[in-house]
């Protein structure tokens, strides 16, 4: 992820400058490698890498919405992250 981040900061920064283009051109080339990778690896890739293991329906983001405006914790809408994992 961090690699993604890190790209596009490098491409924004250096979008304007023409002594700068090859690096602009490779931080671009480095997101988009990193975004069609993650993409077939979010459906086929480990337990905690699939994208159902992170990402609620319709249903449970607006309950987590109205939890929120109502200043209440949100106790349906966990993370499934464990942090022995990162």
């Amino acid at each position: 992820h961090w690699l993604m981040v890190g790209g596009f900061i490098v491409a924004w920064l250096t979008s304007e400058s023409e002594t700068f283009r090859l690096l602009h051109v490779i931080s671009g080339a480095t997101v988009l490698a990193v975004a069609t990778f993650r993409l077939p690896w979010g459906f086929i890739g480990s337990r905690y890498a699939r994208f159902v293991d992170f990402v609620r329906g319709p249903g449970a983001v607006k309950d987590y919405a109205a939890g929120r405006a109502a200043r209440k914790a949100p106790g349906s809408l966990r993370l499934r992250v464990d942090p022995a994992q990162l």
